[in-house]
């Protein structure tokens, strides 16, 4: 990470803390319990804070997907007509890419099959000769077909998310269909903490202004 992203990353920290704060004074000026105002706005902070984190994530990951495709596009193109050394080199450059490819919720550190296809890419980045060109030739198909499959994805909630992999069973967030895992998410950041703080929200008629600063925050680009 570069000096000039950490700062951009520690204003717009300092932002949110402000906003958080003067937000605050605003659902108790409206008629919130200061207390109350108090516990579920250091809450939501803390929350969108590891979002924003989540979301810079998910977004490296899904470009680290885009540049692995473009690699591996080309190289089943003309594998055939490539030296094996220059085949080499571009799979040291697609190895680099995968290294930090995961995330919660696109490809993970748990992922059995792409740790396997992986783990090949490796090998043959040192090894690989043209008498193995049809075993290559699979395992990039295979992690193609992966890496397009998880690109059609959906998002999921970045607050749910943050939620709950900090209070949540992040185990089970393995092994799950992306749509059914983007709905345990939200129903767990509904049930443990928005629903209640709804409810407070609409006494007050904030419920629409404190959404849209969520939104604003959790999708607003760095920098």
């Amino acid at each position: 990470m570069g000096i000039f992203t950490q700062s951009a990353e520690k204003k717009r920290e300092k932002e949110i803390q402000q906003e958080a704060k003067e937000l605050t004074k605003e659902l108790v000026s409206r008629g919130m319990d200061k207390r109350t105002a108090k516990h579920y706005m250091e809450v939501l902070e803390g929350l969108i804070l590891a979002a924003v984190l989540q979301r810079d994530a998910y977004i490296e990951s899904k470009k680290r997907m885009a540049t692995a495709q473009i690699v591996i596009e080309a190289l089943l193109v003309d594998i055939t007509e490539r030296e094996s050394a220059k085949v080499r080199g571009e799979l040291a450059r697609l190895a680099v890419n995968l290294t930090d490819i995961f995330h919660e919720c696109t490809i993970r550190k748990d992922d059995l099959d792409f740790a396997s296809t992986y783990a090949y890419i490796n090998r043959a980045a040192r090894e690989y000769e043209g008498s193995q060109r049809l075993m290559l030739q699979s395992e990039l198909e295979n992690l193609l077909h992966m890496v397009a499959e998880v690109d059609e994805w959906e998002e999921p909630d970045f607050c749910a998310l943050a939620l709950f992999c900090k209070y949540g069973p992040r185990e089970e967030l393995a092994d799950i269909e992306n749509s059914q895992r983007n709905d345990m998410l939200l129903r767990y950041y509904e049930g443990q903490f928005w629903d209640d703080f709804e409810k407070e929200l609409a006494t007050v008629m904030m419920t629409e202004r404190v959404k849209n600063w969520i939104d604003e925050k959790v999708k607003k680009e760095i920098g």
